[in-house]
């Protein structure tokens, strides 16, 4: 298993941050002002809209590194899975995953809210990836998105698709 480093850096003058170090790989999670729209600054997921093709068939890091220095903090996560009841297997398999810009608790309440949602490339890599061995092998006496982003920043992007939505399940 890796090590994991989180520093805590508070400097006059710039906004807090967490810096995450998993070998060569860096993310950082910054804290953002109120002032933003929806959890993220507009022109920040206009921008990464325009150059969200750029990410096909690039490691999840090539994106984590991108909301790191646009500053577009990770708020919630979830994963997409397979049904075990259309599987031959009977089990169920992560094929995507989603990045919010809220926490999970303001979507429910109706806030309008950032959703980036990744197409896993796993099948081209003849990868698979068990949703119960996903989600139940994280501490949970350690950041649920700090292990999230850990877990899935070697998995190869398919597609990326970003919305603007309103409360889940409306």
């Amino acid at each position: 298993m890796k090590k994991v480093l989180f520093i805590m850096i508070l400097m006059a003058g710039m906004m807090p941050s967490i810096l995450y170090m998993s070998g060569i790989k860096t993310f950082t999670v910054t804290a953002q002002s109120i002032d933003t729209v929806y959890g993220w600054k507009t022109e920040d997921v206009e921008y990464l809209r325009v150059h969200k093709d750029e990410l096909r068939y690039k490691n999840m890091q090539e994106l984590y590194t991108l909301l790191s220095q646009k500053g577009m903090e990770i708020r919630d996560v979830w994963s997409v899975q397979t049904s075990p009841w259309v599987n031959s297997d009977g089990k169920s398999y992560v094929r995507g995953l989603c990045i919010y810009s809220l926490p999970l608790e303001n979507l429910s309440k109706g806030d309008k809210y950032y959703r980036i949602g990744i197409t896993l490339n796993l099948a081209d890599n003849d990868t698979t990836i068990r949703y119960p061995d996903f989600w139940h092998t994280m501490d949970p006496n350690k950041s649920e998105i700090l292990q999230f982003v850990e877990k899935t920043s070697s998995l190869p992007i398919r597609e990326i698709d970003i919305r603007l939505n309103t409360a889940i399940g409306k």
